[in-house]
C-alpha cells in the first residue's frame, strides 16, 4: 500500500497567526499560494509558480461537490474562512473514501489490512495533507479518520454506473464480531422518513454486507424523494472485548 493524500486550508484561525495584512485574507492572495507547495516549485521561485495548479484542485474539488462558499464584498474574511473549510470538507470526504475503500479489501482476496494516510500534523501554517494544523487544532479529517480507522466501522459504497449501494460492516478484531446497524434516511429539515435495521456477524478480520440495492428511485431512495433533498445516516452498535463499539457515517449525495 503506497501512502496517499490530498491537500486543504488550514483554519482561518491558524491562518491568522500567519497573515499579516488585510490583502492577505484571500484564497488566491500572494502570500497563501506562497505556502501552497503543491506541485513543487523546483527552484527558489517565489512564490511558488505551480501554487496555482494546486490551488485549482482545491476549488474544482469544492465547486464538483460542495456549495460554492458564498462571495461577500462586505466581509471578505467570511469568504476566506468558509473556502477554507469547504477545502477541509472535501479533504475529508476524499480520504474517508479511500482509506474505507481499503479496509474493506480485508474481505477480498487482497486481504488488505490496513492504510497509509499521508500526512498527520504540519511544520507551519499553510496548504498541505495534514488532518492537524500548526496550532494543534483539528481539521475536518482527523475527526474522520478517528471514525473510519474504529475497530469495527459502518461504510456504505455507492457505485453510480449501475445504480448500486452496498453497506459493509469492517472489523478488524481476531474474533468474529455481531452487533447491530441501522440506515436512516433524514430530509434536509432533519425529519426522520425511513429506516431499517440489520443484525449482523463479521468474521475475524473482515467485512460483512449488510445491504446491496440496486436503483436509485426503484429500491434505494424514500419514496418520492430524489437524490438532492435527502441524506443517509447509517450507524452500528458492537460488542468488542466486552466493550460497545458505535460508529457512523453520512451519505450526503448519490
Amino acid at each position: 500500500m503506497n501512502e496517499f493524500g490530498f491537500h486543504s486550508m488550514p483554519s482561518f484561525y491558524t491562518w491568522e497567526e500567519a497573515l499579516t495584512s488585510p490583502s492577505d485574507f484571500y484564497f488566491n492572495s500572494t502570500v497563501v499560494m506562497s505556502r501552497d507547495h503543491h506541485p513543487p516549485a523546483g527552484s527558489l521561485a517565489f512564490p511558488n509558480p505551480n501554487a496555482p495548479q494546486g490551488q485549482a484542485q482545491m476549488t474544482s474539488a469544492v465547486e464538483f461537490w460542495l456549495p460554492r462558499p458564498i462571495e461577500s464584498t462586505a466581509n471578505p474574511n467570511k469568504t476566506f474562512a468558509q473556502w477554507c473549510y469547504s477545502t477541509q470538507v472535501f479533504h475529508n470526504m476524499a480520504m474517508v473514501a479511500q482509506v474505507a475503500w481499503y479496509r474493506h479489501g480485508a474481505g477480498k482476496g487482497e486481504n488488505n489490512l490496513g492504510a497509509l494516510v499521508w500526512q498527520l500534523n504540519d511544520i507551519w501554517q499553510g496548504v498541505s495533507w495534514s488532518s492537524i494544523e500548526y496550532s494543534g487544532r483539528w481539521k475536518v479529517l482527523q475527526y474522520g479518520l478517528v471514525g473510519i480507522f474504529s475497530p469495527i466501522a459502518i461504510y456504505p459504497f455507492w457505485t453510480a454506473r449501475n445504480e448500486t449501494l452496498e453497506v459493509l460492516i469492517i472489523s478488524d478484531r481476531w474474533s468474529s464480531v455481531q452487533g447491530t446497524a441501522q440506515l436512516t434516511w433524514y430530509d434536509w429539515n432533519g425529519t426522520q422518513l425511513l429506516t431499517e435495521q440489520h443484525a449482523f456477524e463479521v468474521p475475524s478480520l473482515n467485512n460483512s454486507v449488510i445491504v446491496q440495492k440496486t436503483g436509485l428511485v426503484e429500491n434505494i431512495l424514500p419514496e418520492g424523494r430524489n437524490e438532492t433533498d435527502v441524506w443517509m445516516l447509517v450507524n452500528v452498535t458492537a460488542e468488542v472485548d466486552g466493550t460497545t463499539v458505535r460508529n457512523e457515517q453520512t451519505v450526503r449525495s448519490l
